[in-house]
């Protein structure tokens, strides 16, 4: 289950805040019509950019050893999308439990 979750759009960039809990981690996507423009990301690390027909796609990640109160994650395009959207969700760390054979 996630700890949190947030979503925006229609901005440049689209920003949202997340909690991210101590030894957790985070997630973002983002995407706009604007063409094959590339993302600057802030608050997460850039995991991917790449367009598909006219539509630019991106997420981000961090992991994060202590916890995160009202983090701002950005995605930044690098030209003007006509119409955008952003999602990020946050989990804590797996629950503590026998080792696993590998």
């Amino acid at each position: 289950t996630a700890y949190d979750t947030e979503s925006t759009g229609g901005a440049d960039p689209d920003s949202l805040t997340i909690d991210v809990p101590a030894n957790g981690g985070g997630l973002s996507f983002a995407f706009s019509d604007a063409g094959s423009a590339t993302v600057t990301w802030a608050g997460f690390d850039e995991t991917l950019d790449t367009a598909v027909e006219g539509v630019t796609y991106s997420s981000a990640a961090k992991i994060f050893g202590t916890f995160q109160s009202g983090l701002t994650v950005s995605a930044d395009y690098s030209a003007a999308p006509g119409r955008s959207a952003m999602v990020a969700a946050s989990w804590g760390p797996p629950p503590a439990g026998p080792a696993r054979a590998r």
